[in-house]
Order: structure tokens, then sequence, then C-alpha cells
């Protein structure tokens, strides 16, 4: 015979799933126990579902998960510290927003984002994505307290905005151009080093807009490009103003590899091995 006590146990943790899933927006109307424990557990493996009805998940790591559905993380609060999830491959929208206690994202196999608001979080201090190639206009829009980006393989355009304050380390690809909403905004005197990578090493990237001026001009920020190109962007049109700010990558590796551990390894695998990096 089922004791009042185990009742209310039950009851207890039928609530929970459905608070969980509630966050998630998620419909529970029709749900019994049951079928709560199965769409929880569709999360990921059993150590999500365990994970989920403790109290908290410090520094949540899964190798398991290659793909996040739209809203899968969404609104979590129970996740504490590093999210790092090796084998996604594909995020939804949302699936990573509005986590209040998560400081740090890692997914370096990750290619692409299926959405809008994908990495939409205000608590967001560091962010690595290696692998990733493209972003849509509001993926980072929120970040506000972000402040080491590694996106070595994505080209900035003027819909990317990463409205940041904190912003002192970036890596990021530029082709043709760099432009973004954001680097500018708040005039981020703070900011340390910018990367320029795999770029063409005949000439700089011609066209720039919302460059973080004020940081270079007045604060301790550089920007760091192909030593093949240093003499090319000191004068460049749009670029010249910098000339004092442009360092050569092979000239400062030991300074950059602190800051991004992954640099060395995913900029000598751009070049022929003659170049690699000494």
């Amino acid at each position: 015979m089922t004791s009042i006590w185990e009742i209310e146990s039950l009851v207890r943790l039928k609530d929970k799933l459905k608070n969980i899933l509630i966050d998630r927006r998620v419909d529970v109307s029709d749900d019994n126990l049951n079928t709560l424990v199965d769409k929880v557990n569709r999360i990921g493996n059993n150590t999500v579902f365990n994970s989920f009805l403790s109290d908290s998940i410090s520094n949540y790591y899964n190798d398991e998960i290659t793909s996040l559905k739209e809203y899968a993380f969404y609104c979590n609060r129970s996740m504490v510290g590093t999210i790092e999830l090796p084998n996604i491959i594909s995020i939804g929208m949302y699936a990573l927003s509005s986590m209040p206690n998560v400081k740090k994202i890692i997914a370096n196999k990750l290619e692409s984002f299926n959405g809008n608001n994908t990495c939409y979080s205000s608590s967001f201090e560091e962010i690595e994505f290696r692998n990733l190639t493209r972003v849509n206009a509001n993926d980072f829009i929120g970040c506000n307290k972000l402040k080491k980006l590694y996106i070595p393989k994505v080209s900035f355009n003027g819909n990317t905005c990463i409205s940041s304050t904190s912003l002192e380390y970036v890596c990021v690809k530029a082709e043709n151009y760099f432009a973004t909403n954001s680097l500018s905004v708040k005039s981020n005197l703070v900011m340390k080093i910018i990367i320029i990578n795999y770029i063409s090493k005949v000439v700089p990237c011609s066209s720039l807009a919302n460059f973080p001026n004020y940081a270079l001009t007045e604060g301790d920020c550089y920007i760091y490009v192909p030593r093949d190109l240093l003499e090319s962007y000191k004068i460049a049109t749009n670029w010249s103003t910098y000339a004092d700010r442009f360092r050569a990558i092979e000239d400062y590796k030991n300074e950059i590899c602190e800051v991004f551990p992954l640099f060395e390894e995913d900029y000598a695998g751009t070049w022929d091995e003659s170049e690699v990096l000494e």
C-alpha cells in the first residue's frame, strides 16, 4: 500500500517536472507522471534527466547530444557555471538563451544556428564556437557581459550585433569587409585583443564599419593580423588610422594563446606547413 508520504513525494516530483517543461514552453496540460518523465528525458540521456531533478547543475558536460531543439535550455535557472557540449552540430532558436547563471558556453563542433536569438543571455561571459561559420543578426544580442568571444570562422557583417559593454577579446574571420553593429557601440576602453583571422594573404579586407575606435585610440587594444599583411593594413584606406595598433599574429603567438588556447591549432591549419606558427 502506498503511504501518504510516497504520494506527496510523487506529487512534488510531478510538479517539478511540469515546471522544468513549462520553463521551456512545453505544453503539459494533458500529461501524467510517465509522460512528463518521457518529455524531460528527451532533453538528453538519463544523466541529463537526473541532473534536472537536482537543485542545480554545476559545469554541465554532455558529449552525447548532437543537436539542441528550439527552446531546449531556454530560461533554465538550474545550470550554473559552464556548459560544454563537444559534439553539438546545430542549435535551434532560443536553445541557449536566458540562462541567468551560466557564464561560459563551449561547443566546438557547432556549425550552425537554426534561428535567431540562439545565445541571448545577459550572464554569458565567454563563448567558444571554433567551427561555427555563420551567425544571425540577433544570436548574441543581449549578451551584455560577454568578455571573450572565439568564433574564428565567422565573418562579421553589418547585421551582426553583440550588445556587450564588457567585450575584451574577440577572434573572428574577416574576408572582404569587417563590419558589426556592436564593437564600438559603448566605446569600451578595456578591450585588449581583436584578431582578424583566416583572411586573404594578398590584400587587407577593404571595408569596415563600427570598429572599436575609442579602445584603439585611447585604450590598450591591438589588432592582430597575418604577418604578410601587416604593412598593408597599416597604410590601407580605413585602417591607417590604427597603424600603430597593428601587430603580426606570428610575433605574438604566446600572448594570443594565453587568451585563446585553441588559436594556434586553428590558425596553423589554414596555412602551408612551412608557415605554421613557430
